[in-house]
């Protein structure tokens, strides 16, 4: 099975940092049918949280993303990388993009049941010659 790569815009948004807040928030995109694949999120200073969510997709689901103040950024996007989960499959990824000087913004990835999901975050810019860069190494 090969890996497939997919651009995808990811959307965040910030929550007080207390119980219950980030349910409240994924009731409003459940509601509006969202199917969230990737939803990451921390704690930072002031009592406050982020968290980043995808995809959006649709009118219904854009609607939700304002109401819940959620932004895309125009800056970053990432590439979702799905494929076969094996034993150091993120450490090519990161050395492959590394070595043709592309930065990496953000990382994640799960591997469950044989298989590997990565989303992993890029200027806009580097996006195309990520794309390349990946199709040859993996």
């Amino acid at each position: 099975m090969a890996y497939q790569m997919e651009k995808v815009d990811v959307w965040l948004g910030f929550l007080k940092d207390k119980p219950e807040a980030l349910a409240g928030a994924l009731e409003v995109l459940k509601a509006s049918g969202a199917n969230l694949e990737f939803i990451f999120g921390r704690g930072m200073r002031g009592g406050k949280a982020i968290y980043f969510l995808a995809p959006i997709k649709g009118s219904p689901q854009l609607r939700a993303a304002r109401k819940l103040h959620l932004t895309k950024s125009s800056k970053t996007l990432s590439l979702r990388i799905t494929g076969p989960d094996k034993r150091g499959i993120g450490l090519e990824i990161a050395r492959a993009l590394g070595e043709a000087g592309i930065n990496i913004r953000g990382f994640s990835a799960m591997g469950i049941g044989g298989k590997a999901m990565f989303y992993v975050a890029l200027a806009r810019k580097d996006m195309a010659g990520a794309q390349r860069v990946l199709k040859k190494a993996l």
